[in-house]
């Protein structure tokens, strides 16, 4: 059975958003996915596949990196 856990992927991508002065639906509109994906993958309730993390990371002109910080170990 397929479930969806909260909070799986921490990420800064509202805060780049908001920098940034766009709304959910032109980043959701500019990466080329639904509002309602886009929404759940700002929320962190799921994570994008690699090249969706890409377009997000171009409509917000930064790197994936920027979105999506690695854990120090």
């Amino acid at each position: 059975m397929f479930s969806v856990m909260k909070n799986t992927a921490t990420n800064h991508i509202s805060e780049m958003r908001e920098r940034r002065g766009l709304t959910k639906y032109r980043v959701a509109l500019d990466s080329g996915i639904g509002q309602t994906h886009y929404a759940s993958i700002e929320a962190g309730k799921i994570m994008p596949r690699l090249d969706t993390a890409n377009r997000i990371a171009a409509a917000l002109t930064c790197a994936v990196d920027d979105l999506w910080p690695r854990e120090s170990a």
